[in-house]
């Protein structure tokens, strides 16, 4: 398959692209900021993440996917309106060029959060609507991949699981809530995989599959985990940190990945054993 990948120097989008070539797509990503770009990526189409450029891309190649990875979460220092055109309406355009090209596959990476928890949330719901309509309507496959909590090696730093491993790695205490909070975590190779099973298998018409393992343990069964499995002398301070509001428990309903014959070669433990391995790795 032709494959075009936006959003794919992100964490998630730069797996997904060596992955997908790994598996014999040809594949070419989206860029904002050309300075991401890795040694890996510098080998494959990299396209300006513009709408012009997008468009141009579609009038001389045949596309058979587009699979979209670009997302802004609502972070320290990030607009309403940052998020608004990273989850919505970049995203959007891409689309309205998939139907004017008759490209009909269309992959998004949703999230398994609630509607309504926050403003990248409802944002990520928000395009997906949208992607139920276009299918209705303009002859399009939409998949949305509802996903859980995403690792694995190479992650940034400031995201949740990374930053433990790397604080423990150190030796140095981490401030947390009380941890009784449920998260279904995924690593990241598992999610690459559902991706090509979701392609092999031609799912058609407008259809949201959750994305996770089935098992959900607590923050705290994580973050204890991974200091056992260490060894660290870090302190592990829960309940210092306050609760959001409204935290959900997040665990995803596997049934439509068990109905394609998919099951995750990493459970949670093997995939933080993973991770920590890898992470330990980039260190030296």
């Amino acid at each position: 398959m032709n494959i075009l990948v936006l959003g794919g120097t992100g964490y998630l989008g730069r797996n997904i692209v060596k992955k997908m070539s790994e598996y014999g797509h040809e594949v070419a990503y989206t860029v904002r900021n050309p300075g991401r770009i890795g040694e890996f990526e510098k080998r494959i189409k990299p396209i300006k993440a513009d709408e012009e450029q997008v468009e141009a891309y579609f009038f001389n190649h045949k596309i058979d996917a587009v699979i979209n990875t670009v997302c802004t979460y609502g972070r320290e220092n990030v607009s309403f309106e940052d998020i608004i055109e990273g989850n919505l309406l970049f995203p959007l355009k891409i689309l309205n060029l998939a139907v004017k090209y008759n490209i009909r596959n269309f992959i998004t990476i949703g999230t398994g959060l609630p509607d309504d928890f926050n403003m990248y949330s409802m944002t990520k719901r928000e395009f997906s609507e949208f992607g139920r309509f276009y299918s209705k309507h303009y002859n399009l496959n939409f998949i949305e991949l509802e996903s859980e909590m995403i690792y694995g090696g190479g992650e940034p730093k400031d995201r949740f699981i990374a930053m433990c491993i790397s604080k423990m790695l150190l030796g140095l205490d981490i401030e947390l809530t009380e941890g009784n909070q449920k998260r279904d975590i995924i690593y990241v190779e598992d999610v690459c995989d559902i991706i090509q099973c979701v392609l092999s298998h031609n799912v058609e018409g407008y259809q949201i599959i959750p994305v996770g393992t089935g098992d959900a343990p607590t923050i705290r069964q994580i973050v204890e985990y991974i200091r056992q499995y260490l060894k660290s002398d870090s302190k592990l301070k829960f309940g210092v940190l306050p609760m959001r509001e409204g935290e959900p428990d997040c665990v995803a309903n596997i049934t439509k990945l068990r109905q394609m014959g998919f099951s995750c070669k990493y459970d949670w433990r093997k995939g933080l054993e993973k991770t920590i391995e890898d992470m330990k790795m980039e260190r030296g």
